[in-house]
């Protein structure tokens, strides 16, 4: 039963996919075969970030109107509780969707386990198998032009497309899976993932946040040393870098302890 009641915002983390997830120069020029089952079958729709943006609104509304999505029950729905939803959907034939989505079981094992259920519904796998692609085609383009050229220029072109097409794969697949679901999955087995999305959400940004400290620890070493080699003007804009990164580094390990 679907009542009609629809939550917007905030946007559905699936469009930073495609458009807000930093794939650095690499362009992407085609996707692994294992993709095409979910490829957009009307590339026209795939012309810009409104076109996209229309569509996940349209996706966020569709999968509002469950009441089984409003995990706790405050007449709104989340991000996480969307993607749980989605992922309890799947959960009631995994089999159907491995067989539509071949590239969702990443070990190839004929079985779905949490994390890949996860990365599926999140668009994580097929953007990785894309990063892929665009590194191969990227560096294609470099060896047979070189930078600059008007191979690179290409490619560089065919990286925002691409990215717009991808954004609209992942949305067919999340689509394929409303539609195709035996029945909406009941509130309690999604409240279960909901559960365990955000135990592991936690300990991915855990994760990532550990990365950025290393990182930046990393740079303020480089940029304090590279001052001590230089005089006047030169160190203190190396210091004063430093000292920016050094005010990142310490509002990241704030947000990590969980300190306001």
């Amino acid at each position: 039963e679907s009542p009609g009641r629809s939550s917007r915002r905030p946007v559905w983390g699936l469009l930073t996919i495609a458009f807000l997830l930093v794939w650095g120069g690499f362009a992407l020029t085609g996707t692994a075969d294992a993709t095409r089952a979910g490829e957009t079958k009307d590339p026209a729709r795939a012309a810009g970030k409104q076109g996209v943006q229309e569509r996940v609104n349209e996706v966020i509304d569709r999968i509002s109107e469950y009441p089984a999505a409003d995990v706790d029950g405050n007449g709104e729905t989340s991000r996480p509780e969307r993607t749980s939803f989605v992922i309890a959907a799947v959960r009631q034939f995994p089999g159907e969707v491995i067989a539509e989505f071949p590239y969702a079981d990443g070990n190839q094992d004929g079985i779905l386990d949490f994390r890949e259920n996860y990365d599926f519904v999140r668009g994580n796998t097929l953007a990785s198998i894309e990063k892929k692609q665009a590194k191969l085609a990227y560096k294609a383009a470099l060896a047979e032009g070189g930078e600059g050229s008007e191979q690179v220029r290409a490619a560089e072109e065919e990286l925002k497309r691409r990215k717009v097409e991808v954004t609209h794969m992942i949305l067919d697949a999340v689509e394929w899976v409303l539609d195709e679901m035996p029945g909406a999955p009941p509130a309690d087995q999604v409240a279960a993932v909901s559960e365990k999305v955000a135990h592991m959400e936690a300990k991915l940004f855990a994760k990532d946040q550990g990365k950025k400290i290393l990182g930046l620890q990393h740079k303020i070493q480089e940029l304090r040393t590279k001052a001590a080699q230089l005089e006047g003007d030169e160190a203190a804009k190396y210091e004063a870098k430093a000292d920016q990164l050094e005010a990142k580094l310490a509002e990241i390990e704030a947000k990590k302890a969980g300190k306001p």
